[in-house]
């Protein structure tokens, strides 16, 4: 899906505008936040079809410092969470890899 498909979605799983997530007409996408918007991902995953408890575990790296002064990553591991909220989290972490919004959507 491309990022108009994708908001097109969400507004049909029930996402609305407000003044605090407004997001440009749609096809004029810039940058805005709305998909840091937690109910974004709820109305988007709604409308998908995403299951409560199904989205998988999610797995990260909780960094602990040692006693010599050196620090240590001990993986940590969630148990199955919403799905909606599997994918936010999944959407984050391949931002954080420095991949773009739209790679990750097309992979929807």
């Amino acid at each position: 899906m491309n990022i108009k498909q994708v908001i097109e979605k969400a507004i049909e799983g029930g996402y609305k505008r407000t003044k605090e997530n407004y997001f440009p007409p749609l096809g004029r996408f810039d940058g805005d936040r709305i998909f840091l918007d937690p109910n974004f991902w709820q109305c988007l995953g709604k409308e998908m079809g995403w299951k409560v408890g199904h989205g998988g575990k999610y797995e990260y790296m909780k960094i602990e410092k040692k006693e010599d002064g050196g620090i240590c990553g001990i993986p940590i591991e969630y148990p199955e969470i919403d799905e909606w909220l599997y994918q936010w989290h999944k959407f984050i972490d391949h931002l954080a890899e420095g991949d773009s919004v739209e790679s990750f959507f097309e992979k929807l």
